[in-house]
């Protein structure tokens, strides 16, 4: 089966967790928690799935990678609800089986979050020691919904695909040459992407 048929399944984007919306971050979390167990061993399921052999196919460095990515996904989400994913409240499957080398990572990454630091250059420092990218056709939720990245930002409390096919309803009504004449909901971003126009 081409990557294209896996697209709605089991997914960890390429990207910096705080960016994702909550259902994307709570998702990621849990996918994450089950491709490890996969990647152990204790089930077979998915097994075969781009995303499992993404880092399967990296060995132990595969491993330890999918850990990490635990371990932002989990400071992001302690991030955005303070005290229910810290390592009291979250035992994580990475407290005793990184290396430093990941532990490293992971400690940026938190220094990262504690100051509010922004994202850029996130993927690209992650790439340079060997971050294993998706197989899949995008890399965020943003590229995949065709929608512009501020549009995204702006509904992370309240993504859904039906938003999203609204918006792209919207889109396809919008006729783009009467732009400047009238006060639309929806405007065409630089990209090409439709977004919500600021009023």
């Amino acid at each position: 089966m081409s990557s294209k048929g896996w697209v709605s399944k089991v997914r960890v984007w390429d990207c910096d967790p705080r960016l994702l919306c909550d259902r994307h971050l709570l998702g990621q979390h849990l996918e994450v928690h089950c491709m490890l167990t996969v990647l152990g061993g204790a089930s077979g399921g998915w097994s075969h799935h781009p995303e499992v052999r993404r880092f399967a196919d990296e060995g132990a460095a595969g491993r330890y990678w999918l850990l990490t990515v635990h371990e932002f996904t989990r400071i992001a989400m302690n991030d955005r609800w303070p005290g229910n994913h810290d390592h009291y409240t979250h035992p994580s499957p990475a407290d005793t089986n990184l290396p430093a080398e990941f532990e490293v990572l992971v400690d940026g990454y938190q220094d990262l979050v504690d100051t509010g630091g922004d994202s850029r250059g996130y993927l690209e420092a992650l790439i340079e020691r060997g971050y294993p990218r998706t197989r899949l056709e995008h890399g965020t939720p943003w590229d995949r919904d065709g929608v512009h990245i501020d549009w995204y930002l702006d509904h992370r409390r309240d993504w859904s695909t039906e938003l999203v096919r609204a918006l792209h309803k919207q889109a396809e009504d919008f006729d783009v040459r009467d732009a400047p004449a009238r006060s639309a909901k929806v405007k065409m971003g630089g990209d090409g992407r439709p977004h919500l126009a600021h009023n």
